[in-house]
């Protein structure tokens, strides 16, 4: 499972998408946007590139990394946040071009005819029920032992030893991608260095902390939230505990020390 980028060699516009296959399987696989696939048609497969960004050891892991990676190259061809959350619709997605809205549509107000709906049905149909090539067979068990096997060799680079999990660079990779403001439970700060000045951070703190040669550790005066560093005069709070301590709802971590 990965994680890759298609660009347009001619004018240089991208699309991230996801795949659960072996790379080495799906080399030539561009991607399967709608716009992506109108752009391969118009421009050709070989005016493309395609880009292993990173790996994944599950499917959770896919979808946060596509989500990422949308969000932080901002790719034209995409029209959706990714990770299997579905579509943004209407003037909701940034991505849909105002004219193709309501009435700037222009299908709007328009019906199929009958015969267009009659040629609509009849191509969904070409394989549904007895037309399918595969209508009343069933596998055999032999049929059945050797798609297991196939299944087995396709994964067999995930397990043990072999998994991307156990190499080093992956997991610094996924390290980076969650921290500070990337982390889903980041919190925010208001840290009160030992000058006076106030910081807000989103995320990250300890790092923060470290470019005053300060750590977490030396604020455990006070509760989670509303702490301070007697030695450094340096305070931290959450941001929404700041907040309720100027609003006179919460006490300061100085008063609680007397």
């Amino acid at each position: 499972m990965y994680i890759y980028q298609t660009t347009n060699l001619i004018n240089g516009k991208t699309y991230v998408g996801q795949s659960k296959r072996q790379i080495e399987l799906s080399k030539e696989y561009l991607g399967s946007g709608n716009i992506l696939k109108s752009a391969v048609k118009k421009y050709g497969k070989e005016n493309f590139k395609k880009e292993i960004l990173c790996e994944c050891i599950s499917e959770e892991e896919l979808n946060s990394q596509e989500r990422f990676f949308i969000r932080k190259l901002k790719p034209e061809y995409n029209i959706s946040p990714g990770g299997q959350n579905g579509f943004k619709l209407g003037k909701d997605n940034p991505n849909v071009k105002v004219r193709k809205i309501g009435k700037l549509n222009p299908f709007f107000g328009r019906k199929h005819t009958k015969k267009t709906k009659e040629k609509i049905a009849r191509k969904n149909k070409r394989f549904a029920g007895k037309s399918n090539p595969n209508y009343g067979k069933k596998w055999s068990e032999e049929q059945k032992q050797e798609a297991s096997v196939r299944q087995k060799d396709n994964h067999k680079h995930l397990r043990g030893d072999a998994s991307p999990s156990k190499r080093k660079s992956v997991r610094k990779l996924l390290s980076k991608t969650k921290l500070g403001i990337l982390n889903p439970n980041a919190k925010e700060w208001i840290f009160i260095d030992p000058t006076g000045k106030i910081h807000e951070i989103h995320g990250g703190i300890k790092t923060k902390l470290k470019e005053f040669g300060l750590s977490y550790v030396m604020f455990f005066h006070g509760i989670p939230g509303n702490q301070m560093s007697k030695k450094h005069n340096a305070r931290l709070y959450w941001k929404e505990t700041f907040e309720a301590i100027q609003r006179g709802e919460v006490k300061d971590v100085r008063d609680q020390q007397g």
